[in-house]
């Protein structure tokens, strides 16, 4: 009788062990401890402006995330909420601004595909500039005013750097070697995507500019059918262009910045102005003038080459002349028997095309010292190049592929 007691007693310590107890007073995990109770290893209750522990001992209550800070803490429902807000938050187009969409995308048999996530380091520019470059002439002048002030050999180790200190020379206060982000814009946000253009009272007027000047002097864009092309994608409020054209149009409006004076009073803004127009042709049609080959990307390469020239990116105008040149002969503009084949229009802007890319070509080979790219007998027995007025014909050009 006396074991039965001690058995349900022992029965009842079982159970009460078995039995859940009742939830302790947890403490209350924050996302974020502050710098002192960091530093001091000390429990932190994450209160703001200053945590209990900093008031009461008199300390500056930080509150700042490290780097390797990984146990944030998300509540419950904050990704449900982000999704909510972000049709809100999606900035709308301005007014005064148009987007392209519906692009033309050439068919790409290589379509690239990166999954590594990698951190690139900055890249240095060299390049050879012979006798008759301003790179060299600069050198010589250096030298002399060296052997005058006896200093030679003070000066003499920086006279033969690399491309980017002779670059830096000539160029100013551009570097070659850093990207240049513009910090204000006339109309639109320098980081707007490739696809956004200006109002269409500033599209007209860049495009009234670009034919009185630099059109006028390199006149191998059809006008006229630039234009209709223009109207038309105007019409259809830019929902369907080819990408080629789009990037053409955005150099085009590259150029005409540049000479807008009566809009932008400032160099500094017209310069940043058509780096904008620059950056988002680029974004259309960098790549993609690597792998198409067409007249209209032909147009494309030799603005870009015209407008890195002078904007002193010599590299950029160099390496892109040299891809015009090759795409120029591949689509048969240096053989005067395959023009023929064509409209007369077409027949007329490829031969002004092939005579702008040879004074290109004979221009940058004097201004960096290099030899010429493009032999004399690519040109000897040719018809006279004067002829390269801008109103010469009329009447819009076809789309063709010139073949060899």
């Amino acid at each position: 009788m006396a074991d039965q007691p001690r058995r349900k007693s022992s029965e009842r310590g079982r159970e009460s062990a078995l039995d859940p107890a009742p939830p302790a007073n947890k403490r209350r995990r924050i996302s974020l401890a502050c710098n002192a109770c960091r530093v001091r290893k000390s429990r932190c209750d994450g209160q703001r402006p200053a945590c209990s522990s900093c008031m009461s001992l008199g300390f500056d209550c930080q509150y700042e995330p490290n780097e390797s800070a990984t146990n944030v803490i998300v509540r419950k429902g904050y990704v449900s909420d982000l999704e909510q807000r972000m049709p809100s938050a999606r900035a709308a187009p301005r007014a005064s601004e148009t987007h392209a969409t519906g692009l033309e995308e050439p068919q790409d048999e290589d379509a690239p595909t990166n999954g590594m996530a990698m951190t690139f380091v900055e890249e240095q520019s060299s390049a050879f500039f012979g006798e008759s470059s301003n790179i060299n002439f600069t050198r010589l002048l250096l030298q002399s005013i060296a052997a005058v002030h006896q200093a030679s050999t003070a000066v003499k180790p920086a006279l033969y750097k690399d491309a980017a200190l002779g670059e830096s020379i000539i160029a100013g206060s551009i570097s070659q070697s850093q990207p240049f982000h513009p910090t204000a814009a006339s109309s639109t946000h320098p980081d707007a995507g490739p696809t956004i253009l200006p109002s269409v009272e500033e599209m007209d007027s860049l495009l009234d500019i670009y034919f009185d000047t630099a059109g006028a002097v390199f006149p191998f864009i059809h006008e006229e059918g630039m234009r209709r092309t223009y109207t038309e994608c105007r019409l259809n409020g830019f929902t369907r262009a080819r990408r080629t054209w789009l990037g053409t149009l955005n150099m085009i409006f590259a150029m005409a910045s540049s000479f807008d004076r009566d809009r932008v009073a400032s160099a500094k803004k017209r310069f940043e102005r058509s780096n904008i127009f620059y950056k988002r042709a680029l974004g259309l049609c960098g790549d993609l003038s690597k792998r198409v080959i067409s007249l209209e990307m032909v147009h494309y390469l030799l603005l870009v080459v015209i407008h890195c020239q002078g904007t002193q990116r010599s590299v950029q105008a160099w390496n892109n002349h040299g891809l015009a040149i090759r795409s120029a002969i591949a689509l048969g503009l240096h053989s005067h028997s395959t023009r023929r084949a064509v409209d007369p229009v077409n027949e007329e802007y490829g031969r002004r095309t092939w005579v702008v890319i040879y004074c290109l070509d004979k221009v940058l080979s004097v201004a960096f010292g290099r030899p010429a790219s493009i032999p004399e007998e690519q040109m000897i027995g040719r018809d006279k190049i004067s002829g390269l007025s801008p109103h010469a014909l009329s009447g819009p050009p076809q789309q063709h592929r010139f073949t060899g």
